[in-house]
């Protein structure tokens, strides 16, 4: 069995106003509903969209050119991209024109994460100011402003229906909110560590989280009760994924791989490496048949996820260098690849 591997290299050209990395790290990476663009926020201070067929970068939107870009997502319906920065603003563009639409301002830290409702209609943003805040997608208005954690939130995910938001925090709890009333209805404890990545299952029974304690951690929402500890990764537990299906969960580390598990068992199916740094952001296709991932490596990977080629690695990569300011794409056959890996 096989894992067909496309890899994006980014690296900063010269003249670049980045005065500390020589390369830029991807912090986070998300698909388009329809699973033909991957967006990326790196620590170039840029949001690029990329063609996932050709591995070809169609656009590059700017406007947070002094801070890092932690977070970035894509609409539900497709029109607009969020991205979030250590400048503490919270910006929504255009998705077809990469037009700036709105400037959200009202965190007073960097901003970690943002993410859109179901419907779209509205952005949920969490910050190092240890608030939450929810905009109106459409006008850039703040709706609401969630307090109670005690320390800096690092991330937060709607609820199937997008009546609910989970929260995971420094202070090492996940809160759940009513979002009719902003109330606070349940404060799930039991890692060790930060919180880093938080995610409801589709079904919306599940909630999935990762921490600096190397481990994931699978919760029933109703009763709030953890139900499976994963163990595995050796380092820092950055972000975790459900598959579309709900049947695999995948889990980016700092150890640099990548960890696929059963999620009904908890077992771990297999462990993917490739990156040569820690491992930030993994992403599901909405079909299921490949998963993303975004690495301080300055690479964006493309893992095939087909039931009969998931194993190993192939003998096909795409590699994408910089040239002067310029992308060059070049085909890699198996001998390449087998040098590589």
């Amino acid at each position: 069995m096989t894992v067909t591997i496309w890899t994006v290299v980014i690296t900063l050209v010269t003249g670049s106003p980045d005065p500390i990395w020589e390369g830029a790290p991807v912090d986070r990476v998300r698909w388009s509903p329809d699973g033909s663009i991957l967006v990326s926020g790196s620590e170039d201070y840029l949001v690029k969209t990329w063609n996932a067929s050709t591995g070809k970068c169609l656009k590059t939107l700017e406007g947070q050119k002094i801070s890092y870009v932690w977070s970035v997502a894509y609409s539900p319906n497709g029109k607009q991209i969020a991205s979030c920065s250590e400048d503490t603003s919270v910006k929504i563009w255009d998705a077809a024109t990469g037009k700036c639409l709105h400037t959200l301002l009202g965190h007073r830290q960097s901003v970690r994460q943002v993410v859109f409702s179901p419907d779209s209609k509205t952005l949920a943003s969490c910050a190092w100011d240890h608030g939450i805040k929810i905009w109106d997608s459409t006008t850039g208005q703040c709706l609401m402003t969630l307090t109670g954690h005690k320390n800096d939130v690092w991330t937060v995910a709607y609820s199937r229906t997008g009546k609910h938001l989970a929260s995971g925090s420094a202070d090492r709890s996940i809160k759940i909110w009513d979002l009719a009333t902003g109330e606070c209805l349940r404060t799930l404890e039991g890692h060790r560590d930060y919180l880093r990545s938080v995610v409801f299952s589709p079904d919306g029974q599940y909630l999935l989280s990762g921490s600096d304690d190397h481990t994931i951690k699978v919760w029933n929402v109703s009763s709030g009760k953890c139900l499976q500890t994963l163990t595995g990764h050796k380092d820092y537990v950055w972000e975790v994924a459900y598959s579309p299906d709900g049947k695999r969960i995948a889990s980016a580390s700092w150890d640099l791989t990548i960890k696929i598990w059963d999620a009904a068992t908890g077992h771990c199916l297999q462990t993917l490496t490739g990156h040569s740094d820690v491992v930030d952001s993994v992403a599901y296709r909405p079909n299921g048949s490949q998963l993303a991932s975004g690495s301080d490596d300055y690479t964006i990977r493309f893992w095939d996820l087909e039931a009969d080629s998931f194993g190993t690695e192939s003998s096909s990569k795409i590699r994408q260098e910089s040239r002067g300011g310029h992308f060059s794409q070049k085909k890699v056959g198996r001998k390449f690849v087998e040098a590589l890996v």
